[in-house]
């Protein structure tokens, strides 16, 4: 089988192959991320974000993300702790499996995908609306244009395969 996207010639094929790719590595660093956070000691964890912390706090006592952060690791308990965790690890073991599968050219991820992040983009957009966080403003856009990617990959292999809409 191997890896269809390698072929591919069109700019947006290649776009598509970039972000689906970007996807999985982010992925790859939510499992990370999720067992350093399993396996790290409350103390430890609380240690790096004050340590993460400390130059953007002097520069501005106020930052909401930086104060937010700390206010979050001190109060943070162990069952909370393992629970951020085990989502980390696995929301991106779906995203690391949806990404592969999409770049090996397996169809039933196209929709798996697109149902995936839309519900992501939602909770997203949700979690947007009670912090006014910009960042999360972004990530939901960004998930909404991958959509629209798998979407518009999608239709060309369901053209191809003369194969009849899933969703």
């Amino acid at each position: 089988m191997g890896w269809p996207w390698l072929r591919r010639r069109s700019w947006l094929d290649k776009v598509f192959a970039l972000a689906v790719g970007a996807k999985g590595a982010d992925g790859a660093l939510e499992i990370t991320g999720g067992w350093l956070l399993w396996a790290a000691p409350r103390a430890e964890l609380n240690r790096w974000i004050v340590m993460l912390t400390q130059h953007e706090l002097m520069e501005d006592p106020d930052d909401y993300v930086a104060t937010h952060l700390r206010i979050m690791a001190s109060h943070l308990s162990l069952h909370a702790k393992h629970l951020a965790a085990l989502y980390l690890m696995a929301h991106g073991l779906i995203k690391v499996i949806l990404a592969v599968s999409l770049l090996r050219n397996r169809l039933w991820a196209y929709p798996a995908a697109i149902a995936f992040l839309s519900a992501f983009a939602a909770y997203t957009f949700y979690r947007f609306a009670y912090t006014r966080l910009p960042i999360l403003a972004a990530l939901a856009v960004l998930n909404l244009i991958l959509v629209l990617l798998i979407s518009l990959e999608y239709a060309q292999r369901r053209k191809k395969h003369a194969l009849p809409a899933l969703y």
